[in-house]
C-alpha cells in the first residue's frame, strides 16, 4: 500500500507534501474517533523514523495488500491489517528497542514491499538523494531479487558518484548489482571505470576484473 502526503499545515510532520511514502501496517482505534485519527497509518518518514500518522494526512496512490496482509485484533479497542511477519502483538515494541528478531522481520516486510510498490521513477529518486543507507537498501533489494529493471538508473548513479570521487558503501553495492547481469550499458560502464576514472579502489576494481572474466 502506498499513500501521498497532502496536507503541509502539520509542520512537525517531518513528510514532503505530495510525496508518496509505502504503508507498513494499517492501525485501528475504537478510541479514536475525532480528528481522522480513528485510521493511522504507519510508514518512514523523511527522517527514516517508523511513525504512525493520522489516515486524513494522506491521500491513497495503491491500495494494493498482498496475500501476507493480515488482520491482527491486539486488545478489544485496537487492532490492525498488517503483514504477516510483523503482525504480532510485541513487534513494534521489539522494533523501536532494536531487537535483532524484529527488524529482521521488518527488513523482510519492507523488501517485499519496496519491490512492488516502487516505480522506476521513485528508485531514482532514491538513487538521487543523499540518503546514503536508504540507496544502500534499495540496491541491496535490487541484487538479492536479481531485478534488472533499474540498470540504466544504478549506472547513471555509480557514474555520479565516480565523478564526485566518492568511495561510499553505496557505490560498492551498485558495482556489485550491476556485475550481477550482463548488459551492453554495464559493459560500457564497466570499461570506462577500468580506463578513464582516477579513483583508485581495489574492491570496486576486483568486481570489474570478476565481471569480465
Amino acid at each position: 500500500m502506498k499513500v501521498k502526503y497532502i496536507d503541509s499545515n502539520d509542520m512537525e510532520a517531518n513528510l514532503t507534501l505530495n510525496k508518496n511514502y509505502i504503508v507498513f501496517s494499517i492501525e485501528f482505534s475504537n478510541n479514536l474517533y475525532t480528528s481522522g485519527e480513528y485510521i493511522k497509518f504507519r510508514l518512514q518518514n523523511d527522517d527514516n523514523s517508523i511513525i504512525p500518522y493520522p489516515a486524513n494526512l494522506f491521500e491513497i496512490v495503491s491500495d494494493k495488500l498482498n496475500s501476507t496482509w493480515i488482520f491482527n485484533q491486539k486488545t478489544k479497542n485496537n487492532y490492525w491489517i498488517v503483514p504477516k511477519d510483523i503482525s504480532y502483538n510485541s513487534f513494534w515494541e521489539d522494533f523501536y528497542n532494536d531487537e535483532i528478531v524484529a527488524r529482521k522481520h521488518f527488513n523482510h516486510v519492507k523488501e517485499e514491499l519496496y519491490l512492488e510498490e516502487l516505480t522506476e521513477e521513485e528508485i531514482k529518486d532514491i538513487l538521487c538523494s543523499n540518503k546514503e543507507e536508504e540507496i544502500d537498501f534499495v540496491l541491496n533489494v535490487l541484487m538479492k531479487n536479481k531485478c534488472d529493471r533499474f540498470v540504466n538508473y544504478v549506472v547513471n548513479y555509480a557514474s555520479a558518484e565516480l565523478s564526485s570521487y566518492k568511495k561510499s558503501s553505496s557505490l560498492l553495492a551498485a558495482f556489485k548489482y550491476l556485475s550481477i547481469f550482463k548488459q551492453i550499458e554495464i559493459d560500457e560502464f564497466f570499461i570506462n571505470y577500468l580506463t578513464n576514472i582516477e579513483i583508485n579502489s581495489d574492491e570496486l576494481t576486483k568486481i570489474v576484473n570478476e565481471y569480465f572474466s
